[in-house]
């Protein structure tokens, strides 16, 4: 610990796998808890070695309380290519995409896993519909795709971790311990580096409805018909999916979106899924749903919780 310290923001942020194997070694030395923070895409106790954080806010900052919360914004390199098997090895603290809320501000496009390898005519078959996690983070939290078809945990051909020992571990499938460690929230160890397969870089082209339930074309709780697949035929037949289902009264909207791959043929000019009406800029739209959300779960939900718990 003699050359870590702790940065301004409250976190640790090693540099090298010895460095994180030194912080493991002195929170088992001092009886010390350590976490560590991805893109803090889930519930903050989860994420943090306490639960005792500043509230309200999006992604509050790790608690002061004597334990280890680590940051891995310094080991976010590709380490390898192989054009062979279409392999790639990436430091953990890799982001997917850009992620605009990392606290070191230090995450951009061009430092990006998905960046380096459109560059190198490769891809991933399917992740989550969010690109902001770290590659740790999003194999630790089991995150996934929109699709039975294709899943990047089929894609992974190796993972090491520096467990609670200190020991260094390279799992690959020959290990019964191999699929545990990339879904286990760091409990068989800290992630420091993974091996991905890829596929070659592709398109995809797809079409979005939003009806009522009544009008939807899927039969969602049903058993189907020739008309109206069920929805698990619905799966089968669609390579990418989304479903979002508003069922309140006086809203009952169905979204749904299906897509399929397609060739990256020349010319090809794609327009991205907006989850919010672009207004300025992507991350203008996204601050103000945040905001419409954090009043729904401040006070509206509440009052109708309320409302509810009076009822009965």
């Amino acid at each position: 610990m003699a050359n870590i310290r702790k940065g301004e923001g409250g976190y640790y942020h090693p540099g090298t796998e010895d460095e994180v194997r030194e912080l493991i070694l002195h929170a088992r030395e001092e009886g010390k808890l350590i976490r560590v923070r991805g893109s803090g895409h889930s519930a903050s106790p989860a994420i943090y070695t306490s639960d005792d954080l500043p509230s309200p806010g999006d992604r509050p900052g790790p608690p002061d309380d004597g334990n280890l919360n680590l940051l891995l914004d310094r080991m976010r390199a590709v380490l390898s290519w192989d054009d062979a098997t279409m392999c790639v090895t990436v430091q953990a603290g890799c982001h997917l995409g850009v992620d605009p809320s990392d606290p070191s501000h230090s995450s951009t496009t061009a430092n990006s896993l998905f960046h380096w390898l459109d560059h190198h005519g490769w891809a991933l078959p399917d992740t989550g519909g969010i690109s902001h996690q770290t590659v740790g983070g999003f194999l630790s939290t089991g995150s996934s795709g929109s699709s039975i078809h294709h899943s990047v945990s089929r894609q992974l051909r190796g993972l090491r971790i520096i467990d609670g020992t200190g020991e260094v571990i390279d799992l690959d499938e020959t290990d019964e311990r191999f699929h545990a460690a990339g879904v286990s929230l760091g409990l068989l160890g800290i992630i420091v580096r993974v091996t991905f397969q890829c596929v070659k870089a592709f398109n995809i082209w797809g079409v979005q409805t939003t009806t009522s339930l009544d009008e939807c074309a899927i039969d969602l709780f049903g058993e189907g018909s020739p008309k109206r697949p069920s929805l698990a035929q619905f799966f089968q037949d669609a390579e990418h999916t989304r479903l979002m289902w508003w069922p309140q009264k006086g809203v009952d909207r169905m979204e749904v979106w299906k897509a399929r791959t397609i060739p990256p043929e020349p010319g090809f000019v794609p327009h991205p899924y907006q989850e919010f009406p672009l207004i300025g800029s992507g991350q203008f739209a996204e601050k103000i749903g945040g905001v419409v959300l954090r009043l729904f779960s401040w006070w509206i939900l509440p009052g109708l919780l309320g409302g509810i718990t009076r009822f009965f």
